[in-house]
């Protein structure tokens, strides 16, 4: 397997991950930042965002859109 795949995986992975522990953990568990009470689903947002926005640098606008609705069908 190519670089190129193994980093289109990697990123995929970090989505994913983000994604879900964003959803699952971020509506039950809160961090007091300074004064704020945030859930934790704020603060895996930016890993998405980068990792998608990083796939579709790399590989393409197709292939970041079918990536975010696979995942988005699970």
């Amino acid at each position: 397997m190519e670089f190129k795949e193994k980093l289109f995986l990697f990123l995929g992975g970090i989505f994913l991950t983000a994604l879900v522990l964003g959803n699952v953990i971020g509506t039950t568990k809160f961090v007091q930042i300074f004064f704020l009470s945030v859930p934790v689903g704020v603060l895996a947002h930016p890993f998405t965002f980068l990792a998608t926005d990083l796939i579709c640098e790399l590989y393409g606008k197709k292939r970041a859109q079918t990536m975010v609705w696979v995942v988005g069908l699970l």
